[in-house]
C-alpha cells in the first residue's frame, strides 16, 4: 500500500511542478498593477473629455452621451479581444508595444480631434455624434483593453491562483475608471486644458512602456525607445505650434399638468402656489425640468390684497423684463434671435412689441410646452402653433395684438454656425436647470454669434452667477472673452453687486457690441402702451445697477478650456433650495 500510495505521489509531482510558478518579486507587483490602475483612470476620463470635444459641435445630450458609451463599450470589448489574441501569441511581450501605441494615439487626438469632429458635424446630430465618438476614442479604447490579458500573459503568477490574481487585476483597473472618473469631473478639467489632459495621459503611457523594458528586461527593444520618444516630441512639437433674477421666495402645492421624460430629463408644467416677498399668495405655472423651475407665469392673485407681482399672464422671472434694455440700446432692431425659449415668455414680449423673433430650442418638449400651456392661455390670449419640420410658427393674439415668433428646433451652436443671415440683436438665454451651456460662453461660440450679427449688433448673455469666488471667477472670465471680441461691453444685475456682501447670487447681464452703446429713449409704440409697462419699469430700474466686476482669475474661455460648468456647479442646488 506504501509503495502504491508513493508511486502515485511520485507521478503527480511532475505535473504539479510544471503549474507552478515563480511569483513576481515587489517591483514588478508594483508595475503591475500600477499599469492596470493607470490605465483604467485613463478610459473614463478619456470619455469624459470625449464629450468636451464633441461638445461644441453636438452639444451634450443623450445623442452625444449614447454615442460616447458606445464607442468605449465597443472599443473596449474589442481590445480584450484581440489583446488576448496577442498575448497568447507573444507571451506578453506586446504589452509594450500597446502601450506605447495607447499613449501615441491620445497624443493624435490632440492634433487631429477638431478636424475629425468638424467633418463628422456634417453628417448630422446621430450619426455625426457617433462617427466623431467612433473614429476619435474607439482606436485608443481598443489599444486600452488589450493591455489587461497581455500584462495576464506576461507576469508569473501562481496558475493555481490565477483566478484570484485576474480578479485582482480587474478590480485594480476599476478602482483606476473611479479615480479617473472623479479626477477628471472634479478637479481636473477646472485647471487644465482637454489638449493638455489628453497629452498627460497619452505621455505616462509612452513613459509606462518604457519603465516595463526595463524592469522586465527580456522585453527590451530598442525600437521601442526611438518610435516613442520621436512620436511624443514630435506630437508634443505639433500642438505647440498649432495651439490648440427673481420676484419670489417660496411656493407649494403643485398640480402636475403635463410631463415628459426628455434628453434634458423630466420636463413637467405644474400649476401651483406661490408667495411674493411680501408673503401674498400667488396662483402660478411652472415649466420644470428635473424638478427645478425654468420659467414661471403669473395665472392670478389669490391674496385678496394688493400684492406684488406680474400681472395675469405675465413672467414672474426677471429676465423676461430685463432683457428688454436691448430696445433701449438698438431702438432700430428688427430682428432678434433668442437662444434657449422655455416656457416662452421672453421671446413673447419681444414678438409683441413688433419685432421679428425666431427662437432656438434643442428639446421638442420644451417647444410643445410652451405652445400648450404658456403662449396659449385663454381667455387672456390665445396661440396657434404651426409646426413643418424642425421650425414651430407660433401666432399669438392677444387682446388687439397679433404676434408671430418662429420657434426652430436645433443645439443653439451648430444653429449659429450654419446660419447665412443676419440678426441685429442676439440674446443667449439658454440656461437648462440652472446652469448656462458652457460651450455656448467660449471664445470660439462668442466669435459665431458674432458673425451672424449686423455690424452695429448687440450680443446679450445672461448668467445666473455671483460676484465672489468661483461664481464670480465664471462672470469675470464672460466679460473678459467678450472683450477679446467686442468693443464696449457693459455689465448689469439688480442681484449682484461687488460692493454689497449681502447682493451676490441672481442674473447677471452682459451687453457687447462693436459699437460705443448708448441707452436710446423707448420706441413710441412701446412707451405709449400699457401692456408694457412691467418691461419699461423693469429695464429701466436695472439702468442704475451697472456693475464693475472684479478680475477674479479672470480666465480667457475657450472650447479647449472652459470650466465654468464646473465654477457654476453648485448653482442648481443653491436655486433649488432657496426656492424650497
Amino acid at each position: 500500500m506504501m509503495a502504491g500510495h508513493q508511486m502515485t505521489h511520485d507521478a503527480t509531482e511532475p505535473a504539479s511542478n510544471e503549474m507552478k510558478r515563480k511569483r513576481l518579486d515587489g517591483r514588478g507587483l508594483f508595475i503591475t498593477y500600477f499599469t492596470a490602475f493607470w490605465v483604467g483612470a485613463t478610459v473614463l476620463s478619456l470619455e469624459i473629455v470625449g464629450s468636451r470635444i464633441l461638445a461644441p459641435f453636438f452639444g451634450t445630450g443623450l445623442y452625444v452621451w449614447s454615442s460616447l458609451l458606445a464607442a468605449t463599450m465597443g472599443g473596449l470589448g474589442a481590445g480584450y479581444h484581440i489583446g488576448g489574441k496577442l498575448a497568447d501569441r507573444s507571451r506578453g511581450r506586446s504589452i509594450i508595444g500597446i502601450l506605447i501605441t495607447g499613449g501615441i494615439c491620445l497624443l493624435l487626438i490632440t492634433v487631429l480631434g477638431s478636424g475629425i469632429v468638424s467633418m463628422a458635424y456634417e453628417m448630422g446630430l446621430k450619426l455625426g455624434s457617433l462617427t466623431a465618438a467612433v473614429v476619435l476614442l474607439m482606436p485608443p479604447l481598443t489599444i486600452l483593453g488589450a493591455v489587461t490579458p497581455s500584462v495576464l500573459a506576461c507576469v508569473h503568477f501562481d496558475a493555481a491562483r490565477v483566478g484570484n490574481d485576474a480578479g485582482r487585476l480587474y478590480a485594480t483597473a476599476t478602482l483606476g475608471s473611479l479615480a479617473g472618473g472623479l479626477a477628471t469631473g472634479f478637479f481636473l478639467l477646472e485647471y487644465m486644458s482637454t489638449t493638455l489632459l489628453l497629452m498627460l495621459m497619452g505621455i505616462v503611457l509612452i513613459i509606462l512602456g518604457l519603465v516595463w523594458t526595463v524592469v522586465f528586461r527580456k522585453f527590451f527593444r530598442p525600437a521601442y525607445f526611438i518610435l516613442s520618444v520621436l512620436s511624443a516630441v514630435l506630437l508634443v512639437l505639433m500642438n505647440l505650434v498649432t495651439g490648440p433674477g427673481r420676484f419670489y421666495s417660496v411656493y407649494d402645492n403643485k398640480k402636475v399638468l403635463w410631463s415628459s421624460n426628455s434628453v434634458i430629463g423630466r420636463v413637467e408644467v405644474a400649476d401651483g402656489n406661490l408667495r411674493d416677498s411680501a408673503g401674498n399668495l400667488h396662483r402660478a405655472r411652472f415649466l420644470m425640468i428635473d424638478g427645478r423651475d425654468q420659467t414661471i407665469m403669473e395665472l392670478g392673485n389669490r391674496s385678496g390684497n394688493s400684492a406684488t407681482g406680474p400681472e395675469k399672464g405675465k413672467s414672474w422671472n426677471a429676465f423676461a423684463y430685463d432683457f428688454h434694455m436691448v430696445r433701449r440700446l438698438m431702438p432700430s432692431a428688427q430682428k432678434i434671435l433668442v437662444l434657449g425659449l422655455g416656457g416662452g415668455m421672453l421671446p413673447l414680449s419681444l414678438a409683441q412689441s413688433g419685432i421679428e423673433v425666431d427662437v432656438v430650442e434643442i428639446h421638442p418638449d420644451v417647444i410643445q410646452a410652451a405652445c400648450d400651456y404658456f403662449l396659449n392661455l385663454p381667455p387672456i390670449r390665445n396661440s396657434r402653433c404651426i409646426k413643418d419640420g424642425s421650425v414651430t410658427t407660433a401666432v399669438i393674439s392677444e387682446g388687439d395684438n397679433e404676434a408671430r415668433m418662429k420657434m426652430i428646433m436645433a443645439d443653439a451652436r451648430p444653429y449659429v454656425r450654419t446660419y447665412s443671415g443676419r440678426y441685429d440683436i442676439i440674446i443667449c438665454n439658454a440656461i437648462v436647470k440652472d446652469a448656462p451651456p458652457y460651450y455656448l460662453y467660449s471664445a470660439e461660440s462668442i466669435s459665431e454669434m458674432k458673425s451672424i450679427l449686423n455690424r452695429d449688433g448687440i450680443l446679450a448673455l445672461n448668467l445666473l452667477s455671483g460676484c465672489r469666488g468661483n461664481e464670480g471667477r465664471a462672470a469675470a472670465s464672460v466679460k473678459k472673452t467678450l472683450r477679446s471680441l467686442f468693443n464696449d461691453v457693459r455689465v448689469f444685475s439688480r442681484y449682484v453687486n461687488p460692493e454689497n456682501e449681502s447682493a451676490n447670487y441672481g442674473d447677471v447681464y452682459f451687453f457687447a457690441s462693436s459699437k460705443s452703446m448708448r441707452f436710446s429713449p423707448w420706441p413710441g409704440h412701446i412707451a405709449d402702451d400699457p401692456a408694457f409697462e412691467a418691461e419699461i419699469a423693469a429695464s429701466n430700474q436695472i439702468l442704475s445697477h451697472e456693475i464693475m466686476l472684479p478680475d477674479n482669475g479672470a480666465l480667457l474661455l475657450s472650447d479647449a478650456h472652459n470650466p465654468m460648468d464646473i465654477w457654476l456647479a453648485d448653482n442648481s442646488i443653491r436655486w433649488f433650495n432657496a426656492l424650497r
